[in-house]
């Protein structure tokens, strides 16, 4: 449970971060329009300083003043703050590397004689002009790489404002950085204004880089004192990163120490990121080890460490690279917000004040988004954020070494007594031990009864194993015995099957038959009439599979012989219609209301004028396939959506139509049950009808002698060690 200490600093840090929003309500901005910003009516001492934001002239391939014998009137409009990258001048769009000059005319109080300005970096070396005269400069401008000098400061630049207007132009040049620019605000206010607003923000700058420092020292000592707890050396390593940061950023603190060169001042800047995030996700996994993905851990320290070698190359061609970067860096914070709910809700330690040490943090970046945006006057919180957070995570490593303290103090305290009343312990064992025997004993005893009732059982075991074993022979025996029956119905069944041979005289065909079970529910029909040149082709899927299917097989090729052959019947639909009562019939379906009935469908071939051979179809929930030789695509005719017999279908019997085609030598039909369709595969798919078309599509250009190979080697391939779940029949027939 968290004690109320906890409580009281969670308070107390949720006042600091609450009381550091209030500020008062800022003037709305007046913005440049063109090349001119009017702050005549910006009143700076209770208005307080603003920004030269809004819209610049700006002359690509220009240096104005330096450079005047190149000057040109045509101008274009650029945003500031923002990079040139990407606009448009005399049609054509302006590259991140180049020269070219900003200027602003901005009018003024006349009242303010002294101002100020203070420029922030810009990309990556400028010369400033006020009125004509150069007042500042970072880096070395040029037309050329060569001649250029690269550079980042923080500029304070004071002047008289004696007409009340100012011409402010400022040349730039790049050649070693990705963006380009005038791509931060430029303050202006009176000189004690914007001294004061700079000398505050530096002040609170080293505080916070100084306080920061001290936490980093102070877990770093932490681990040289405990080691086996690594939480305190990455958050050592975190804050760190996070010095590197500030202090390479903003302000530019890092050069109050050493004034290191613009390269290595961008390298250190982002190096720090690349730590920071890395050091971070180490300091999460430690803290919250079960919750923590280690792939995400992992995947970020390669990422990080690939970045940092990159490094290496220029600046400019490095720099091209970190956009991606920034998008991990939101992805994990939006992960670290998950995280935190998570670990919250399962009430992992410390949990609360991980969460609000990370969504405070979150909040302050969110304010300051707001505020750059006018959205709010809260002023800029992220630096109060970082020290938010570090302090509640600092929280969470300092009571996880008191509770490692106390825990120690316990155990401690529980040796020391064990120690001083060892004699007696002793004595209070060994009683526990005699006791302990006394029960062994009286166990021991009740074991060897146990044992022998065990061995009755034993016996009786051994004489309903027999038993069970002579019944496990018998029923084997009369298994084998059914399955031999089985064998020998099969036989039978395949007795009224057409020969395929009598089917070759007038067709090339092949056939493919695989029943489930032994004996087969699926079973095809031929008949040839001579006489009237026409030959009958069916096939037919009965209700079930194995015994019943194959006993409704036998019972639908007797009624097929009887409607065909001895009512002469040769009108596919009335054959159904025929096949339909007498299903219905002879299973006495009106009385017992039995649904068994079967599929079929149902081919009437006869020779034409023009060689052509008409087809006529009929089915029952099966459909005929067929391609021409000259067609792209195979053809499907649907039967009728209503099986042979069952008792739903006694009152509605003659809805049953024909469908005829003409098809020329050479073409190609396909009849088949719907088992192929029904068959899954290890992932429990159907085969499905979309399939099987595909399937003969693809190999209608096959030589039809290898046909039926290629579709049972596509059936085999899609069920796998799947068992086959029907009867299967496709018989193929090419017209001669």
């Amino acid at each position: 449970m968290i004690n109320t200490n906890k409580y009281i600093i969670i308070i107390a840090l949720l006042s600091i971060l609450l009381s550091a929003c209030t500020k008062p309500q800022k003037k709305i901005q007046v913005v440049a329009k063109k090349g001119y910003l009017d702050l005549s009516n910006w009143d700076f001492e209770t208005d307080g300083s603003t920004v030269l934001d809004g819209e610049w002239l700006f002359y690509w391939n220009n240096f104005l003043v330096t450079d005047s014998s190149n000057y040109t009137k045509s101008p274009i409009i650029l945003d500031v703050p923002d990079v040139w990258t990407g606009a448009k001048y005399n049609n054509k769009t302006i590259d991140d590397l180049g020269y070219g000059t900003y200027k602003l005319k901005v009018k003024l109080k006349n009242k303010y004689k002294k101002l100020a300005l203070k420029l922030r970096t810009i990309s990556t070396a400028y010369i400033l002009y006020i009125n004509g005269k150069k007042v500042s400069s970072v880096g070395k401008i040029s037309k050329t790489k060569k001649g250029s000098k690269a550079d980042y400061n923080v500029r304070m630049v004071d002047f008289e404002n004696t007409t009340g207007y100012l011409d402010i132009t400022i040349e730039i040049s790049n050649y070693h950085y990705k963006k380009s620019g005038l791509w931060q605000e430029i303050d202006i206010g009176t000189e004690q204004i914007i001294q004061t607003e700079n000398t505050k923000k530096k002040s609170i700058e080293l505080f916070l880089i100084g306080s920061i420092f001290i936490m980093s020292l102070y877990h770093f000592s932490l681990f040289v004192l405990r080691k086996t707890d690594k939480s305190s050396l990455y958050f050592g390593m975190f804050t760190f990163s996070l010095i590197l940061r500030v202090s390479s950023t903003s302000e530019y603190s890092l050069r109050l120490l050493y004034n290191i060169n613009w390269s290595l001042l961008v390298r250190i800047e982002f190096i720090s990121i690349f730590l920071t995030l890395s050091s971070f996700v180490l300091f999460m996994r430690e803290l919250f080890p079960k919750d923590f993905s280690k792939i995400i851990v992992k995947s970020i320290l390669v990422i990080s460490l690939v970045y940092i070698l990159l490094l290496i190359l220029p600046v400019k061609e490095f720099t091209k690279y970190i956009l991606y970067y920034q998008y991990i860096l939101l992805i994990t914070g939006v992960y670290g917000i998950i995280l935190s709910i998570k670990i919250l809700l399962k009430k992992r330690g410390n949990s609360i004040v991980f969460f609000i040490g990370y969504f405070g943090f979150i909040l302050t970046i969110i304010n300051d988004v707001l505020y750059a945006n006018n959205v709010v006057n809260t002023g800029y919180l992220v630096s109060i954020g970082i020290f938010f957070f570090i302090f509640a995570q600092s929280f969470i490593i300092s009571s996880r070494f008191a509770k490692a303290y106390k825990d120690n103090f316990k155990l401690t305290t529980k040796l020391d007594y064990q120690n001083k009343n060892l004699e007696k312990i002793v004595e209070i064992r060994t009683s526990e031990i005699l006791q302990q025997k006394e029960e062994i004993l009286a166990q021991s005893e009740m074991l060897k009864s146990t044992n022998s009732e065990l061995l009755q059982i034993n016996e009786e075991v051994i004489i309903q194993r027999d038993e069970l074993e002579y019944q496990k022979n018998h029923i084997e025996w009369q298994n084998k015995n059914i399955k031999a029956g089985i064998r020998y119905a099969k036989t039978i069944q395949e007795t009224i099957l057409p020969l395929k041979s009598s089917i070759d005289e007038y067709f090339n065909s092949f056939i493919i038959y695989e029943a489930k079970d032994i004996v087969s529910g699926d079973f095809y029909w031929y008949h040839n009439l001579h006489e009237l040149d026409k030959k009958i082709i069916s096939v037919i899927d009965c209700t079930g599979h194995g015994v019943p299917g194959a006993l409704m097989s036998m019972l639908g090729s007797r009624l097929l012989n009887n409607i065909i052959v001895e009512k002469e019947i040769l009108n596919p639909s009335k054959i159904l219609e025929s096949l339909n009562k007498d299903v219905i019939k002879t299973l006495k379906q009106k009385h017992n209301k039995n649904t068994d009935g079967m599929d079929i469908s149902i081919c009437v071939f006869e020779k034409v004028e023009n060689n052509k051979t008409k087809i006529t179809f009929a089915g029952t929930k099966q459909s005929l396939y067929y391609y021409k030789k000259d067609d792209t695509e195979i053809n499907v005719i649907k039967g009728d959506r209503k099986s042979i017999g069952g008792f739903l279908n006694i009152k509605n019997i003659n809805v049953f139509t024909n469908k005829t085609i003409f098809l020329d030598k050479e073409d190609v039909l396909y009849l088949i049950t719907d088992g192929i369709i029904d068959q899954n595969s290890p992932s429990r798919k159907r085969f499905g009808s979309a399939r099987f078309y595909q399937m003969l599509d693809k190999i209608k250009n096959i030589d039809f002698d290898n046909q039926k190979k290629a579709i049972e080697d596509t059936i085999s391939d899609y069920k796998k060690n799947e068992n086959q779940r029907d009867d299967i029949t496709i018989i193929g027939l090419k017209i001669k």
